[in-house]
């Protein structure tokens, strides 16, 4: 288990464009379901349209020093509950639309914590908020 003071775990505050690598401790804040049930890569009727269907969720995750948006796919989905802790390894940010996304691939982990606690996540920091400009040198 990990303290919340470890030297490895990363504030969602301090999360960049770019970041790779990094641990969080974080709460669930809410969760939406974009793609149920594996809908993704299918048409209007259900048919499979040749891309491998997902599942895929948007969530507002965060710690005591802000929240930020996560891409959550397949067994993510269902592993992710509102107002749990979570410990994420190996996250990495993509962006999406100009804002930063968190994300966990095959080389990361999602782990519930069962004693963090009982502090709440800084809604009102939100990092993915801000809007990145992709400027060339």
């Amino acid at each position: 288990m990990h303290r919340r003071g470890d030297s490895d775990i990363t504030k969602v505050v301090d999360l960049a464009p770019g970041a790779r690598s990094f641990n969080l401790v974080i709460k669930v804040c809410k969760i939406t379901v974009l793609a149920p049930d594996g809908m993704m890569g299918k048409d209007k009727k259900g048919v499979k349209k040749g891309a491998a269907s997902m599942r895929v969720a948007e969530a507002i995750v965060g710690d005591e020093s802000g929240v930020i948006h996560m891409r959550c796919t397949n067994e993510q989905v269902n592993t992710l509950k509102r107002g749990a802790a979570f410990l994420i390894t190996n996250g990495f940010i993509s962006m999406f639309h100009g804002h930063m996304r968190l994300e966990v691939d095959r080389s990361g982990k999602i782990e519930e914590l069962l004693h963090v606690g009982d502090w709440k996540p800084r809604h009102h920091m939100d990092v993915s908020a801000t809007e990145y400009e992709l400027a060339t040198v």
